[in-house]
């Protein structure tokens, strides 16, 4: 039966001349036009056939000159299938046999039938599904499916087939099953030193909680399979993907790393947290006193939460409002790359009691973002070492913060916490401290070390031995009781350290009750900073100027200078002579006599040794925003009843201030301390 083409079909003719050679020409024989012509025709044609069957073929591009696609040898090729390397060349590589149950139904169906010449519908023994799962030939010959319908297990033609034709249906079963083993199967990453691995253990290197059923909707509540991927995978990673998940209660007690889809960088500061990547945890519990999103217990060590972007994954309350979002029992080397936001708490962002907690652990980029009262932490972060335990037992070690914007303490140190070494690169948002010393029942916070310090420390009555490496001088504040030294002033302007001369009394302040002290018990106001040592000579005329370059400071006043000097040789009775002349505005000396306040004063010579001498005058110097203050100090010469006749050295100058810090830092009465420039 030979079927008619329809309008869909392609008809292909190719060549098959023979590839032979069918006249020859003898030497001084007949050369016939029409037999040339046949050869050359013959030659053109088969021509033909070869660049027809080559251009099916694979072949490299013409610029691919160093492409080798030569079969290897049929021993090396052998039960093999055919690859490309690395290098685009052709090789082979042994079959895996990864199937460890056959494959139910690869074989066909064959049911077959004879025409009488007038049946159109033919039953089968099973429902092919679709045409393209079914394959008929009537003597040998392929039906197109466009002559025949299905109906279940009915098949009819359009046209009857003829009489005593030999009719073939040949069906697909349907694959019921595939089950293989992916230990078997193996990867390669590509390049220089990489090593064949297997699929099963590729995959396992981050479990998803979507494979445990999170769905990250926002809606559904996640908690039992974020729970079962934590459970499941001991020391492992927990992947996030992309998107909003409830859950609460967490408890994780293994190495586990907590990662996040990166996304979008994280920069919405508004009280309701509604900017966000592509991961964002909520809250979905009940609230109660002991609640969190995740709790690590006794034992957790080496685990890490870390966000994709710049500021992590933000971290959100939900209907219900966690009181923590953390809770640490006993845990060691945690990272934490968060962010927090529209979560109340009211205990710390981090809690930790008694025991070895938080030893070497790591929070950064850590943002609790909201400023309405009821999203609004009390502490960024909690220490508490009080308890029945010995002092061993309850030592934070190695606390590393950055980044923290909150309204509370940054760190808030509550007794028996020692041996802190601290990195607060932060600036407070609004009110609060950045260090805050809080006096315990029996113990108290000493012996901590902080490498920078932004803001105020507050420091209680009983905490000592605490040192602060480095504090910016412009809108800084100790406050408190306690003891507390500063290695290191730095300057607000230019972020430089303070020179330390001789008599580096830097080294050396404390605060107690009636205020900030230096050595010695000479009371010094609220900061210092001293200058390099300049000598004043024999009671000849002589000065030393020094420029203080304009801060960003609001308004406030220069109350009062400080003199630390001392004598070159004894001597008794006698005075030194000094004025001081100090201005606002200036530029290049003394300018116009308005804006001069002069203050001549008597340093009276009352010891013969080469001590140390301090002398302070009140200034009430008023100074605005962008002023340049010049500070012009001059011993007098003889003639103005200086009757000292040995040298002088000026040690350093103190200088006392009041002013509201930088632009909207703070609301108040600031204590800060400026480097003068000479």
């Amino acid at each position: 039966m030979v079927v008619a083409l329809i309008t869909t079909d392609v008809l292909t003719m190719i060549g098959g001349r023979e590839l032979s050679r069918t006249t020859d020409f003898v030497t001084a024989g007949d050369l016939l036009a029409s037999s040339l012509n046949e050869q050359l025709d013959s030659n053109v044609i088969m021509s033909q056939q070869l660049d027809e069957r080559f251009g099916r073929t694979i072949k490299a591009q013409p610029g691919d000159e160093d492409a080798t696609l030569d079969l290897p040898v049929v021993a090396d090729r052998a039960d093999k299938i055919m690859q490309f390397d690395t290098e685009g060349n052709l090789t082979a590589t042994s079959i895996t046999d990864f199937i460890t149950n056959s494959i139910v139904g690869a074989n066909y169906i064959i049911n077959t039938a004879t025409g009488d010449g007038s049946q159109t519908a033919f039953g089968l023994t099973s429902a092919p599904g679709v045409k393209t799962n079914i394959q008929i030939y009537i003597d040998g010959v392929y039906q197109n499916k466009a002559t025949f319908s299905l109906s279940g297990s009915t098949l009819t033609f359009s046209e009857a087939p003829p009489l005593n034709a030999a009719i073939e249906f040949m069906m697909g079963e349907a694959v019921t099953q595939i089950t293989g083993d992916a230990s078997a199967i193996t990867y390669n990453q590509g390049g220089t030193g990489a090593q064949d691995r297997t699929v099963k253990t590729k995959l396992q290197e981050a479990v998803s909680v979507k494979d445990y059923g999170a769905v990250g909707d926002g809606a559904t509540d996640d908690t039992t399979a974020i729970q079962a991927a934590v459970n499941a995978n001991a020391n492992g990673t927990i992947f996030f993907p992309e998107g909003t998940y409830k859950f609460a209660d967490i408890t994780i007690s293994t190495g586990v790393m907590m990662l996040c889809e990166n996304g979008q960088a994280e920069t919405s500061t508004n009280a309701n947290g509604t900017s966000a990547g592509k991961v964002a945890m909520k809250y979905n519990g009940a609230g109660g006193s002991n609640s969190s999103l995740f709790t690590w217990v006794s034992g957790t060590s080496a685990q890490w939460i870390y966000g994709g972007g710049i500021l992590g994954f933000p971290v959100m309350s939900g209907e219900n409002t966690s009181q923590y979002c953390y809770i640490c029992k006993t845990v060691s080397h945690m990272q934490f790359d968060v962010v927090t936001r529209q979560t109340q708490i009211s205990g710390g962002s981090i809690t930790a009691t008694n025991g070895q907690i938080s030893k070497f652990c790591r929070i950064r980029q850590k943002h609790t973002y909201g400023s309405v009262a009821d999203v609004q932490p009390s502490h960024g972060l909690v220490l508490n070492g009080e308890g029945n335990l010995s002092n061993e037992g309850s030592t934070q070690h190695d606390i590393s913060i950055s980044g923290l914007v909150y309204d509370g303490d940054m760190l808030r140190l509550v007794g028996n916490v020692d041996n802190i070494r601290a990195i607060a690169h932060a600036s407070i948002s609004n009110n609060g401290n950045t260090i805050n010393m809080v006096n315990g029942a029996t113990k108290h916070p000493r012996n901590n070390v902080f490498d920078y310090v932004a803001g105020t420390i507050n420091t209680s009555t009983n905490s000592f031995g605490n040192i602060v490496l480095h504090m910016p001088s412009e809108g800084t504040q100790i406050t408190g009781t306690g003891q507390i030294h500063l290695n290191s002033l730095v300057d607000y302007l230019t972020g430089e350290r303070f020179a330390s001369p001789a008599y580096a009394i830097q080294d050396n302040i404390f605060v107690q009750p009636a205020g900030m002290f230096l050595a010695g018990s000479a009371a010094q106001g609220a900061a210092a900073a001293l200058w390099s040592s300049v000598a004043f000579v024999d009671a000849a005329l002589s000065s030393a100027a020094f420029n203080l370059a304009p801060a960003n400071w609001h308004q406030g006043e220069i109350a009062s200078m400080t003199l630390i000097y001392s004598m070159a040789a004894t001597g008794s009775s006698q005075n030194v002579v000094f004025k001081i002349r100090a201005s606002t505005k200036a530029t290049l000396g003394i300018p116009t006599a308005e804006l001069n306040e002069d203050f001549t004063f008597a340093v009276p010579d009352t010891t013969n040794t080469e001590a140390k001498q301090v002398c302070t005058f009140s200034t009430a110097l008023a100074f605005a925003k962008g002023d340049t203050v010049l500070v012009n100090i001059q011993r007098v010469g003889t003639d103005g009843s200086d009757t000292a006749t040995r040298d002088v050295d000026l040690l350093g100058v103190v200088v006392t201030y009041n002013s509201y810090g930088p632009t909207n830092m703070k609301s108040g009465t600031d204590l800060p301390v400026f480097k003068p420039s000479a």
